[in-house]
């Protein structure tokens, strides 16, 4: 009874109730998202190993609509990046590119750590889409991003 007494005089009170929410603040090393046409993308991010010149995508691309679609192609900082074949893209599923998954989008290019760089994703089906990741060095939660799939 008291707790819904308190509950109450909150709610009377207007505590807790006012128009201003508070966001946790985004942490762009959790990688940035989009949406395409019906298509989420998800923790867009690129993990560099510049002494190498290697670079790799990152990111989940949920296919909300209910046809297939493809990644065909991205191009990062300007650079076309060709797919050894089309990311095929379920209706209704989620597909991760890069760790843990085997599928990959491997860059033969340095990228500067720490910096912000423009990544065209270009679609079958859904329009081409713009995403600004944060470039992030292959190390702590990204250290196995750019070993090979077995």
């Amino acid at each position: 009874m008291a707790l819904l007494a308190a509950a109450v005089m909150l709610t009377l009170s207007g505590c807790g109730g006012g128009g201003e929410t508070q966001a946790a603040p985004h942490n762009a090393a959790d990688g940035v998202g989009a949406t395409a046409g019906e298509l989420l993308l998800r923790h867009v991010v690129l993990v560099t190993d510049a002494e190498q010149d290697r670079s790799t995508l990152l990111t989940t691309i949920v296919n909300q609509g209910g046809q297939p679609d493809a990644l065909v192609s991205v191009e990062v900082g300007g650079t076309a990046s060709q797919l050894e074949q089309p990311i095929e893209l379920a209706p209704g599923e989620a597909t991760t590119i890069g760790i843990p998954s085997d599928i990959r989008v491997d860059l033969n290019q340095a990228l500067q750590p720490g910096s912000i760089v423009g990544v065209d994703l270009m679609f079958q089906r859904a329009p081409t889409t713009t995403v600004r990741p944060l470039v992030q060095e292959a190390e702590d939660q990204y250290a196995d991003a750019l070993q090979t799939a077995s």
